[in-house]
């Protein structure tokens, strides 16, 4: 890893910028001033224009043999949560594709009225490591015509509430 990073392409847009500037005989004192006054041009720059500075940025970064893919802090790369996103929305689409044909082919042939659903709710405590401490669990089993058939409810123990997260519990609502 080198000891400084690679350049991004903002900061090669505000090397031009300061270059520009200086022919017309604006000077700045330091970056800082540059970033503030190159700032709102980079944002409303077009794509072409930002692409230009795109590619140098990528040719800094090839030159230190870095990845293209960023990450997080903890180590995942924003490439792999956003296939993980995709892919949940997909399954979520998918579940709701399939109550729905349910739905319709039991309110076709009059059997939605019998038919039995389950509804569960959890309720958790906070959210520790990627791990969800579990408050509270219910399930219910009812249908149209005779409303609720069956429910089970339990408030979970915890059990021992991981180092530093005592505050999230007690302000959990």
């Amino acid at each position: 890893m080198p000891k400084k990073q690679p350049r991004n392409a903002f900061y090669f847009y505000m090397q031009d910028f300061k270059e520009e500037q200086r022919i017309k005989g604006i000077h700045y004192n330091n970056m800082a001033e540059v970033a503030e006054a190159a700032g709102p041009l980079w944002r409303d720059a077009p794509p072409p224009v930002r692409t230009k500075f795109e590619e140098k940025a990528k040719k800094e970064k090839q030159k230190y043999n870095l990845p293209d893919m960023k990450y997080t802090s903890t180590g995942i790369s924003y490439a792999e949560l956003e296939r993980q996103e995709k892919e949940a929305k997909d399954a979520e689409a998918s579940e709701l594709k399939d109550i729905k044909n349910i739905v319709k082919l039991k309110c076709f042939n009059g059997a939605i009225i019998h038919e039995d659903f389950y509804l569960m709710d959890v309720n958790f405590f906070c959210k520790a490591n990627n791990e969800y401490l579990i408050a509270e669990s219910t399930v219910l089993r009812f249908n149209l015509q005779d409303g609720i058939k069956d429910q089970y409810h339990e408030i979970i123990n915890p059990g021992q509430i991981p180092v530093g997260y005592a505050y999230d519990v007690k302000t959990r609502q």
